[in-house]
């Protein structure tokens, strides 16, 4: 699970933040989640037509890197795993009504 390893990798995400890195790396990681979310919408039958499928797929990966940097924060609110979960159900939602479902 993706939010377990960042979750394992704190020194290094403290260390990105530190050096002012973070959010350039942030940025690439949401153009490289996008492009894996746009192929599997691709391959889904709920995948989106009523929308631009890599406008949805970027808006769904910066809600997983925005959703990691809050957890980053507040590590106790949630696990990742109830992370991991809530951002499907969003994802899954959100291609749902993308569709107008």
């Amino acid at each position: 699970m993706f939010v377990n390893h960042l979750g394992e990798a704190r020194g290094v995400v403290d260390a990105l933040r530190t050096s002012g890195l973070l959010e350039d790396v942030l940025n690439l990681g949401v153009g490289y989640a996008a492009h894996i979310i746009e192929r599997r919408m691709e391959a889904s039958p709920d995948a989106t037509r009523e929308f631009s499928r890599p406008l949805v797929a970027r808006m769904l990966a910066a809600a997983l890197f925005e959703a990691i940097k809050w957890w980053h924060d507040h590590p106790s609110v949630s696990t990742p795993a109830q992370i991991d979960a809530g951002l499907h159900e969003v994802a899954r939602s959100a291609v749902r009504r993308s569709r107008g479902s």
